[in-house]
This record gives C-alpha cells, structure tokens and sequence, in this order.
C-alpha cells in the first residue's frame, strides 16, 4: 500500500517563485521525492487569500489548479490528475502512477457568489 500526503504548499512556490517540480531543493515535495517514497496521493493546497491576492483571488486559485493539470500533462508517466475517490484508491492501493489533488484551501477564491464553487469543481478542484 501506497501513502496519501493530505497537504503541501508546493504549488503555490512552482506558480509564484517558477520552482522547478524536478529539481528545486527548496520545495517539500518534488518528482524526485515522490517517486522515491513510492507516494500513491498528494493533495496540492490552493490558496488565495484575500490579503495577499486582493481582488485577483480566484484567478489566482484557478492559475494553480491549471499548473497542478499542467505537472500531471507534462509528466504524465508518473503523474494522474485525480477527479474520482475511484482514481484515488487504485493509487494508493496500486503501482501506477500517482495522483493529484488540487483541495482549495479556504474559501476567499469562492468570494461571495456561490457559483464560484462550481468553477473550481468543474476545473477538477475539491471545494
């Protein structure tokens, strides 16, 4: 069995600081240490909060979800954008590749419109 990570910040520093997901020392969770520790899920935090993104806070969210799609097209060998518990489980139960899970964390990026939430979901975020 394989483990699931429920938080890292990493995509934030890979979307604001252009950290490389491959090879950035300074990240928690990279490639190379995912393949390693033989990692079956990671949920990857997406936060905007209103202080820091004034204004711009779902754009900001949904730059980080799309850069969470993007590592898993660009490195699709070893890497599932997770949109299903299904997908999910097979992960951390099997070998294959691991996944992905872009989990909003706080709720500035859904504003005070509601059909904000379905933006996200339908962009494959966990609200």
């Amino acid at each position: 069995m394989r483990f699931f990570d429920a938080h890292c910040d990493t995509i934030g520093k890979i979307v604001e600081k252009k950290a490389d997901f491959t090879n950035d020392e300074s990240l928690h969770v990279t490639l190379p240490g995912m393949r390693a520790a033989g990692m079956g899920a990671q949920v990857f935090a997406v936060w905007a909060w209103h202080g820091h993104y004034r204004g711009e806070e779902s754009e900001a969210a949904l730059r980080m979800v799309r850069a969470v799609r993007d590592l898993c097209a660009e490195h699709s060998d070893d890497l599932l954008f997770a949109t299903t518990g299904a997908q999910i489980a097979d992960a951390c139960a099997g070998s294959g590749p691991t996944v992905l899970i872009a989990g909003l964390e706080g709720s500035d990026p859904l504003g005070v419109r509601s059909m904000h939430s379905a933006s996200f979901a339908t962009k494959g975020c966990a609200c």
